[in-house]
């Protein structure tokens, strides 16, 4: 596999999990992206939402899981890295910055409380889609272009313009995703994939990174010269040399990028 096209998979995905007409197939099947399934292109279901409806309505997720885990066995995290819109997002955001700062290692521990409480727990208690209520995903993906396609159309239909009548369409709790969706856009211009480091469906593939079977990046340690090159591009604060298969890893390929030789595919 070419990672120099990884942007190009990236643009493939996100059109084609964002095209309407996909829908009449694929609605109701989770896709291994957060791609919010409100959006109003989405092509098909939200894993981590689906996830949430089976725990509210006190069902036992068969095929949201097996769906899962069919994508998790095959490749792991991959799909962050090559196939995630919000991935993608983000990898744009960082770029626009020369500036870059280290997120400290227990940042990811994160992860395992957000998957259990917002995505498990909470749901179960007051039986509502806790977690799809704070995404930043959702919010830049469905949140905003509903209220404005909303807004637009009120305003054709003599809605008096400004902000009273936005949030006279949204409410205060719409603003406060805002808020959030703007505390993870600055977080974005100066770490590397802060989301993905407590993303609930990339925690979910991270269970099955050391035993998936196609494994996109190879290395060959008798190259390694330990100059630790690798460790100041990996966007998830790894030492891939020792670490290529850890649950944090989302097989990016940056440390490919390096002169040493020592990762392949």
């Amino acid at each position: 596999m070419k990672w120099l096209k990884r942007r190009y998979y990236q643009i493939f995905s996100a059109v084609f999990f964002n095209l309407p007409f996909l829908s009449v197939y694929l609605k109701n099947v989770p896709v291994p992206v957060l791609n919010c399934y409100a959006c109003p292109l989405a092509s098909g279901a939200c894993p981590i939402g689906t996830l949430q409806f089976f725990v509210m309505t006190g069902q036992f997720p068969y095929f949201t899981l097996g769906i899962l885990t069919l994508f998790g066995i095959l490749l792991g995290r991959f799909y962050c890295a090559s196939l995630c819109p919000f991935g993608f997002i983000q990898d744009l955001l960082f770029k626009t910055n020369k500036i870059e700062k280290k997120t400290a290692r227990w940042f990811s521990y994160l992860k395992y409380l957000i998957l259990t409480i917002f995505v498990l727990i909470l749901p179960f208690i007051f039986l509502s889609p806790i977690f799809c209520k704070i995404c930043p995903a959702g919010t830049l993906e469905a949140g905003i272009p509903i209220v404005l396609i909303e807004y637009i159309n009120k305003w054709t239909g003599s809605l008096p313009f400004g902000f009273s009548a936005i949030l006279g369409l949204v409410g205060i709790f719409f603003l406060l995703k805002i808020l959030l969706f703007l505390i993870f856009i600055v977080f974005s211009l100066f770490y590397k994939r802060p989301f993905c480091k407590i993303c609930p469906l990339g925690t979910i593939f991270s269970f099955f990174n050391k035993i998936r079977i196609i494994k996109p990046i190879k290395k060959d340690l008798k190259l390694c010269t330990d100059c630790k090159a690798c460790s100041f591009t990996c966007p998830a604060g790894l030492d891939p040399a020792v670490q290529l298969n850890h649950p944090d890893c989302i097989q990016c390929g940056e440390c490919k990028k390096n002169t040493c030789g020592v990762f392949y595919s």
